[in-house]
């Protein structure tokens, strides 16, 4: 908020009643490592439904990221860039591809099984949850889905997703299970395809690979 402003993308509700936007349009916060050497090295927001001028004004003003977790240091930020995601193709989120792979974990929205021995239902399994959670991005069904264990990359040794931080600020605020897969369309698909619990905040970040 700045001034007497209101950030629809920012707040992810609608400025006259306050109700959830729909759909995950409001601003998603995503780290990567787009020198694939296995260290994070830029961060994008972005929103489907856009950023006004205040938005624009409040990126622009960022310059530190303080009061890290376990006293990490602090971290000083250089802005490269602001505009539409076509005008940055170079960016690997924002490529076309078949071929997508996880490269943090996809977070369960709902618990995979029904406790008490009782067997899974179709629709709670995590590719299902995976499936829905696509097509409420206007995605189609891919026609291959398989899990992967973790991601890897460059000579670093491969991260479990048990590794990744999944929780929000308070303790009870995480997803009901972590997966990773490996997903191919039919067709070429534009990210970027972020999906499942905490995907404001960088888990459920899928990444175009080349086609096998």
């Amino acid at each position: 908020r700045a001034g007497n402003s209101f950030s629809p993308a920012f707040a992810g509700k609608t400025q006259d009643t306050r109700e959830p936007l729909k759909n995950h349009v409001h601003a998603h916060f995503v780290a990567t490592d787009e020198d694939f050497d296995g260290r994070l090295d830029h961060i994008t927001i972005f929103a489907e439904c856009g950023f006004n001028r205040y938005d624009l004004a409040a990126i622009g003003q960022i310059r530190r990221i303080t009061r890290r977790r376990e006293n990490l240091p602090n971290l000083d930020l250089i802005l490269t860039g602001l505009g539409n995601k076509e005008d940055f193709p170079q960016i690997p989120i924002f490529r076309k591809s078949k071929l997508w792979r996880s490269v943090t974990p996809f977070s369960l929205p709902n618990f995979p099984n029904r406790g008490g021995g009782k067997p899974p239902r179709p629709k709670d399994l995590p590719e299902a949850q995976l499936i829905k959670e696509l097509e409420s991005r206007g995605l189609p069904v891919p026609f291959r889905i398989e899990r992967i264990d973790g991601y890897e990359t460059g000579k670093r040794p491969k991260m479990r997703w048990l590794e990744f931080h999944h929780e929000r600020l308070r303790k009870d605020m995480r997803g009901k299970g972590l997966y990773g897969f490996e997903i191919e369309f039919a067709e070429e698909m534009a990210g970027p395809i972020s999906v499942g619990f905490g995907c404001h905040f960088g888990l459920g970040l899928f990444l175009p690979v080349r086609e096998k």
